[in-house]
């Protein structure tokens, strides 16, 4: 189906225009959502797999658990 033979030019070019707009907004922030989340889980695993619950000083020892 030809669009431009049933709008006006101009409306078509302003609808892909904004749908691009919108498109290539969208797809930035996803990549840049996705590209934070994965950082901040692995370092949140981290830290809550390695966290420091108790330590102990015996016969000048320090033992952590």
């Amino acid at each position: 189906m030809d669009i431009e033979k049933y709008t006006n030019s101009r409306i078509f070019l302003f609808f892909e225009w904004f749908f691009k707009l919108v498109v290539w907004n969208l797809l930035t922030v996803l990549i840049v959502v996705l590209s934070g989340i994965i950082p901040f889980t692995i370092f949140t695993n981290i830290k809550n797999n390695y966290q420091v619950n108790h330590v102990d000083i015996i016969d000048n020892e320090v033992i952590v658990y």
